[in-house]
């Protein structure tokens, strides 16, 4: 069993330690460290790939990023359990489970598109208490702990300050169940004349970090998975941000379409897309 981590978060769970010695965070962000490896060694080369649903691409970085963050999971916490987007449920014993999407943009990945990011996240009873998006690419990693705040490359990040819709830049993205594509769309629609730029970039998780870094004001999803959303969703709260559902309560794994943004900007656009 592992031992844990003093000081708890502000929840009163205490982050665990694993094997080695090593906090859940640094077992994290060497984990995010281990994907970057495997997924910039294959990026912009000819790969195996196969489609899970139309327009769903897994790609052979997909597995092996998966299998290495799962791998130093199981060795520091063998008793936790882990759901991760390509092989699903991993059982464990514990209250612990980490949430892990290996390659979030995969499709922007096969296209040499570069939009993409690791996403893990570690939930106490269903509670995300870390989250971890790293963007290999640019080297940049979003890191954030229940209770503690968000930081981007080590520096606190905060949400934007932007009070009116007119000025914001809100992104949004499709997912892959039509008649949610089509209602993000015709949101989309109604936000273009209002909104200071509207932007899709095909990766959920990294839009949720941009998000909580302040570089989108607004973001808005239909169709998510508790891999696309778990980090994002806690580096988004502990920015100072809002994230809820279309009804404004507050999102948990098990969400599927959710509005984040600045707290002032948050009612504001929930009313339009409502």
């Amino acid at each position: 069993m592992s031992s844990t981590e003093h000081p708890s978060t502000n929840n009163g769970v205490e982050l665990p330690i694993g094997a080695s010695g090593r906090t859940a965070k640094e077992i994290a962000v060497a984990a995010v460290g281990l994907a970057e490896r495997i997924i910039a060694s294959g990026y912009s080369k000819v790969q195996q790939f196969r489609y899970k649903g139309r327009r769903d691409v897994v790609t052979d970085t997909d597995i092996a990023a998966e299998n290495a963050i799962k791998g130093l999971i199981r060795e520091e916490f063998p008793d936790h359990a882990i759901l991760a987007e390509e092989s699903g449920v991993a059982a464990g014993q514990a209250d612990f489970q980490w949430i892990v999407d290996p390659l979030d943009g995969t499709f922007n990945y096969s296209q040499a598109i570069p939009v993409f990011c690791t996403s893990i996240a570690l939930a106490y009873r269903g509670e995300v208490i870390l989250g971890v998006i790293k963007d290999p690419l640019r080297r940049e990693l979003y890191l954030a702990v229940k209770g503690r705040g968000a930081t981007l490359n080590g520096r606190p990040m905060r949400v934007s300050g932007k009070t009116e819709i007119s000025n914001a830049a809100i992104g949004f993205d499709l997912g892959y169940d039509e008649a949610m594509r089509k209602k993000a769309l015709e949101q989309a629609a109604v936000l273009l004349p209002m909104a200071g730029t509207l932007r899709l970039f095909g990766s959920a998780a990294l839009s949720l970090a941009l998000t909580a870094a302040g570089r989108y004001d607004a973001f808005y999803h239909h169709w998510l998975f508790p891999w696309d959303l778990a980090a994002g969703i806690l580096l988004v709260a502990e920015a100072g941000g809002c994230v809820t559902d279309w009804e404004g309560n507050p999102v948990t794994l098990t969400t599927r379409s959710l509005l984040a943004s600045n707290p002032i900007l948050h009612d504001k656009i929930l009313a339009i897309l409502r």
